[in-house]
């Protein structure tokens, strides 16, 4: 890779390497693959080095960004915690992070792949055009939502929930549904009725 990529392009960099890798993850609250908000956590957090430049408000990642990425995901699957894998890559050279992530130089020097283009599974650098749209189709995601009351819904970006956890977002969530209420900005609840 001899070229900048955006993040949503480093993301499906990103997801073409660990297909072919096939890194299982060990914990189902870990994705597969980062998305770009996860890539900007890790940026904040110092597990990925920050952008390598901007063109104007975009921010621009090189193959080092992707291979920090790919390790993570690696040491990710064999359970190791973000706090274990931060100490363990800090300072890391692009040949440290090349033997933990599994990537041969072939595969960084290939030409970079659009978010559009990156199949979900299959070969690494594979020509999409020759894949139907059903092998790279991703499946729909079901959020999880809340009825905080009428004219507010809560979504989540977890499914981990028990039922104490939903009484409790409910109660801590009353403040604000009072001042949305106030501000008319949802509508008052009407006496006697109650939300399910």
């Amino acid at each position: 890779m001899k070229t900048l990529l955006t993040i949503s392009e480093l993301s499906a960099q990103t997801a073409l390497a660990l297909s072919k890798l096939e890194f299982g993850q060990a914990s189902a609250r870990v994705s597969d693959a980062p998305s770009s908000r996860t890539i900007r956590y890790y940026c904040t957090h110092g597990l990925v080095d920050k952008p390598a430049s901007f063109k104007g408000r975009t921010a621009l990642y090189t193959e080092r960004h992707l291979l920090q990425l790919v390790a993570i995901k690696s040491l990710q699957s064999k359970g190791r915690a973000l706090s274990d894998i931060q100490d363990a890559l800090l300072g890391a050279s692009d040949s440290t992070l090349k033997k933990i992530s599994g990537i041969s130089d072939e595969e960084t020097n290939a030409p970079p792949v659009k978010s559009a283009d990156a199949p979900k599974r299959g070969s690494f650098w594979k020509d999409t055009r020759r894949v139907s749209v059903e092998k790279t189709s991703p499946l729909p995601v079901v959020l999880p939502a809340i009825k905080l009351a009428e004219g507010l819904t809560l979504i989540l970006e977890t499914s981990d929930l028990l039922d104490s956890d939903l009484e409790s977002i409910r109660a801590a969530a009353e403040p604000l549904v009072a001042l949305l209420q106030q501000r008319r900005i949802i509508r008052p609840k009407k006496r006697g009725s109650y939300d399910d």
